[in-house]
């Protein structure tokens, strides 16, 4: 059965302009983009989906910079989804991340390293999150 994540391509990557270029990974990969919209997260949904790094030093850095400029949402779909993403995005340290994922190509450091993809636990919160008939 398919399953669901969230990708979000980062303000830095988006700047960048490799919005593109990383959905074309993503499919590439034989994963399905079923939609994708620009959001510039407010505070809350910043805060919802890094709220596993409440308390860290880095994490009102983090909210700032995730709030400074649109990402681009996308909801992904196929077999075994979660974890295929989660291997083509890479470690979250673009220097220690494997040579060709996302994040080693295109991250610049911890915090802008590019794109965030759903943890299993988490993925149908944050596809909701991002992607209500309000905001769609």
């Amino acid at each position: 059965m398919p399953e669901l994540s969230l990708l979000l391509v980062k303000p830095d990557a988006i700047k960048a302009h490799h919005a593109t270029a990383i959905l074309n990974r993503v499919r590439r990969l034989g994963l399905k983009v079923e939609r994708t919209r620009s959001i510039l997260l407010t505070e809350e949904q910043a805060h919802s989906l890094y709220e596993v790094h409440r308390g860290q030093p880095f994490f009102v850095d983090l909210i700032r910079f995730m709030t400074s400029a649109p990402c681009l949402a996308a909801i992904v779909s196929g077999n075994n989804a979660l974890s295929r993403l989660a291997t083509l995005c890479g470690h979250n340290n673009p220097q220690e991340a494997e040579e060709g994922t996302l994040r080693r190509l295109y991250g610049i450091d911890r915090m802008q390293n590019a794109v965030h993809s759903s943890a299993a636990d988490r993925a149908q919160g944050e596809i909701s999150l991002i992607f209500t008939e309000a905001t769609s």
